[in-house]
Parts: structure tokens; C-alpha cells; sequence
């Protein structure tokens, strides 16, 4: 049975735990442009050092931690802060107003921007790489594979060869993309699309990338979200009228 762990923080806008669970991250907003960071210890529920302000506004996935916990991003306005997690020293990468949103992998830092994805190397803060794509609507990385995937309105999904940036080839994609992700050690890439001719056409869809083979298509049609398990297995689907678990291997839903 599920079982409260703890409590963290009041009137938080969005919050991020760590891999291993022994800090969370919440973003609080003080006032109309104000806004602060605070890294709490589970263990303790206090926090790991003083609240920090934030630049306005924050993104709309601004929070994201290295797999080690030694690193959290907070991506906002036209900058990413690089965060030492035992100290709160910051580092700041200037980027494209909006940040949208921030990810790790490996040793990789990606930031997607309006128009702008960028790419940092964590081990020394190094920008690696900066693409530039109109109507820019999602982005995943993976390190092992070294390539970075995006989505532009009624665009394919793109493929990049990182960090040079050699443009790989393209997916099948169209409409809206809400979320690119890398599943199954890299091996796959899930995306969700919504059509706004056509919302019975929205769809998760399960590609090998490096083929360059749609593996499966699941129809949800009014999409409004979806998640994966890191090895593909199992992906949910909502919409207004629900929800749905498929079966990434063989796109059946799970009785």
C-alpha cells in the first residue's frame, strides 16, 4: 500500500526528487515576478542549504537532476542554473529566452529554448552544441547513443548526431509533439503527437530511431498526456474520457 514518506514546502509550482529520493526540489512564487528554489533532505525533511531566488518565469518542465543527485538544472527566462546539490553553488548558462525545459543524460545537459536547443557538457560546463529550429515543441537526448531527437509544429522528428550536429534523418511525427523520449537504453524513441484538424488522430508512437521504423501506433484520441517505463514495456495514455496501459511490445492495451 502506498505510504506518505514525507512533506515538503507550501504552495509549490513544481517539484523534482531525485533519483534515489534523498532530496526534492520544489519551486515556490513569492510574488508576481518573484519566485525561489529550495532543496529539502528527505531524510530530514530540512532544508540542504537556503532558498534560492529564481529568474522569471520558470519553464514548463524547469527542473531536472543528473542520475548521480550531484547536479540539479532549473531552466528559466534566457538562462539555465547549473546547481552543485551538496553546496546550492550555481553556475549560470546563458541561453534563448524561453528556457522551456531542462534534461540529463550521462554526461549531457539540454536545454530547450524557444527556436534553440543547446547542449552542455557537465563535467566541465562546456556548450557543446546549439541547434537552431523554428516552432521548436520538444526535445529528448541520450548520451550512450549520442544523439538528440526534436519536434517542430506539424514537422518529422528530427534526428542529430551529437555533438557535431549532423542531422541524421527524420521520423514520422506531424501536429504537436508534447513529449519526445528515449526509452530501452536509447533504443527507441516514444513520442506523443496531437492534431488540431484531426484530434481523433492523436497518437503515442513507438519508433526504432536507428532503423528508422515506426514499431507501434497507439490511438488516444483527445490526447492529453502520456508516460513510459524506462524499458518500454508499459506506456499510459489519458485523454479526457480516461485512461489507458499498452503494452510497448506488441501496442495492446493491458487488460
Amino acid at each position: 500500500q502506498p505510504r506518505k514518506l514525507g512533506e515538503f514546502g507550501q504552495r509549490l509550482a513544481k517539484a523534482r526528487t531525485r533519483a534515489d529520493g534523498k532530496q526534492v526540489a520544489g519551486l515556490q512564487q513569492e510574488g508576481p515576478e518573484q519566485w525561489s528554489l529550495t532543496v529539502w533532505n528527505t531524510s530530514t525533511g530540512q532544508p540542504a542549504w537556503p532558498a534560492q531566488p529564481v529568474s522569471h518565469p520558470p519553464g514548463a518542465r524547469p527542473l531536472a537532476w543528473s542520475a548521480d543527485g550531484r547536479w540539479l538544472a532549473v531552466g528559466s527566462k534566457d538562462e539555465v542554473a547549473w546547481i552543485d546539490a551538496a553546496t546550492g553553488r550555481r553556475t549560470r548558462l546563458a541561453a534563448n529566452w524561453l528556457v522551456r525545459e531542462v534534461r540529463f543524460s550521462g554526461d549531457w545537459l539540454m536545454a530547450r529554448a524557444d527556436g534553440q536547443v543547446y547542449l552542455w557538457q557537465v563535467s566541465n560546463g562546456r556548450l557543446l552544441r546549439k541547434l537552431s529550429q523554428e516552432a521548436l515543441l520538444s526535445a529528448d537526448l541520450h548520451y550512450d547513443q549520442k544523439v538528440v531527437a526534436t519536434q517542430s509544429l506539424d514537422e518529422p522528428v528530427r534526428l542529430y548526431q551529437m555533438p557535431e550536429g549532423r542531422m541524421l534523418g527524420q521520423l514520422p511525427g506531424g501536429g504537436a509533439a508534447i513529449d519526445l523520449r528515449f526509452v530501452r537504453n536509447g533504443e527507441w524513441l516514444v513520442g506523443g503527437f496531437r492534431f488540431r484538424s484531426g484530434r481523433q488522430n492523436d497518437r503515442v508512437q513507438i519508433a526504432d530511431w536507428r532503423q528508422r521504423k515506426t514499431l507501434q501506433n497507439l490511438s488516444e484520441p483527445d490526447l492529453a498526456g502520456w508516460d513510459a517505463s524506462a524499458d518500454g514495456s508499459r506506456l499510459v495514455t489519458r485523454s479526457p474520457q480516461g485512461m489507458t496501459l499498452w503494452n510497448g511490445q506488441n501496442g495492446q492495451p493491458v487488460q
